[in-house]
């Protein structure tokens, strides 16, 4: 299962060395758990880890680790060879969607948005469907970016969104804090709206209507009352609600809209991209599920294992032709201990993967045979895949690392 754009896989999973830094995997950050990278290609700082390889070491934050390569490599960059150019070409996203006028859809506004960042700008995008839909842009330099995938708990940014104002203006930051929320998830923790009013704080709110819970509609029940929420909230009387208004003395802007033309009219209206004020940006968009490509939904589902597609579905010879390469899908994974399934699509394009789920006969062998490989301390990994630590790779490992853990113990 693949939500990313072609070729991103393919730069990650073909890396010979790879930082994986403050580590917390499970379905929603890891496709599904098809991302395949050698351990041997891993270096995994937790909280309190470092795994290099099959070797682990506890009690150790990654913050002293990364100093330590950061300083390492400042003082010999030669030894390094940084910086340097990838000889792998610069992956470019596609352009979804070059509406001039219409409606607003999915497929058009995560992009928009994305080119009306700035550098700096400190970006928060809401669990759910914009969680889904901001990588689809391409960020400035020096964007910082924050989300919550690993519980996705929603209405999480906008208390996060109170946070990250406080922490710009005590970092002297110059760049925009930019809110982009669902009205779905805006009505959890709506509340802290009020906070940014009282302290001062002007961060740009993009309230992204799409009649109710859309991710979930792309995952589970499209006409189901339960991904319904209240649509007689007044988006545009919200700030006025909270204290922005005219005997408060405090100056806000909200806007609506509702075709390309007028979020245009927003998003090139340099007042409205200043931050002098408060500002709300209401956009109508169409529901997710129901314009999403068979593959986008396919991916969701799958992600939140909702649908299951059986083996017959595919194909006795295409089981055979791809069994090598699938080796690593249908184990139990290590870090959730579920049991996921997945073969690669022999006619879906690049990168392409279209999972399956296997029976309950198919389960229990691969459930098996996973238990083996993990008790011997091995992962199973797909043949295809051929890239190990190069001797660039080993060397910041070996020369870096391990020494740092040495110096911290």
């Amino acid at each position: 299962m693949v939500v990313s754009f072609p070729g991103v896989a393919d730069s990650l999973e073909g890396s010979d060395l790879v930082l994986n830094i403050g580590p917390l995997l499970s379905d929603s950050n890891t496709g599904g758990f098809t991302r395949y990278l050698k351990d041997e290609n891993v270096v995994r700082l937790g909280h309190d880890f470092c795994q290099i390889k099959d070797e682990k070491f506890e009690n150790f934050h990654f913050l002293p680790i990364l100093k330590r390569i950061v300083a390492e490599l400042e003082s010999q960059p030669q030894r390094f060879n940084v910086p340097r150019r990838s000889p792998k070409p610069k992956v470019e996203p596609p352009v979804l969607n070059n509406s001039s006028s219409g409606q607003i859809e999915q497929s058009f506004v995560w992009q928009r948005l994305g080119r009306f960042l700035k550098e700096d700008d400190i970006v928060l995008a809401e669990s759910g469907t914009a969680q889904f839909g901001v990588p689809d842009s391409t960020f400035p330099p020096n964007t910082r970016y924050i989300t919550q995938i690993f519980w996705s708990s929603i209405g999480f940014t906008v208390g996060a969104c109170f946070g990250a104002l406080v922490a710009a203006k005590e970092l002297k930051h110059s760049g925009r804090v930019v809110l982009i929320v669902g009205e779905g998830s805006l009505q959890m923790t709506v509340q802290e709206i009020g906070s940014y009013i009282r302290y001062g704080y002007k961060p740009i709110i993009f309230v992204i209507n799409n009649d109710g819970y859309a991710i979930e509609r792309a995952i589970h029940g499209p006409e189901q009352g339960y991904n319904d929420v209240s649509m007689l909230w007044d988006h545009q009387k919200m700030l006025e609600f909270f204290g922005a208004r005219e005997d408060t003395g405090i100056k806000a802007k909200s806007r609506s809209t509702k075709t390309v033309e007028e979020l245009e009219a927003v998003l090139t209206d340099e007042d409205f991209g200043s931050c002098k004020e408060i500002q709300v940006s209401e956009c109508y968009c169409t529901r997710l599920w129901t314009e999403c490509t068979d593959d986008r939904v396919l991916a969701l589902r799958n992600l939140h294992g909702q649908i299951r597609l059986p083996l017959e579905t595919i194909g006795a010879n295409q089981r055979r032709e791809r069994a090598n390469e699938a080796s690593c899908r249908g184990i139990r994974c290590r870090e959730c201990h579920w049991l996921k399934g997945g073969l690669r699509s022999t006619d879906g394009g690049m990168n392409r993967r279209v999972s399956w789920w296997p029976t309950e006969s198919e389960r229990t062998r691969a459930d098996e045979g996973a238990k083996r490989r993990i008790d011997s301390g091995t992962r199973l990994v797909g043949q295809t895949r051929q890239p190990c630590l190069t001797t660039v790779g080993s060397s910041l490992a070996e020369s870096i690392i391990l020494p740092s853990l040495e110096a911290l113990e």
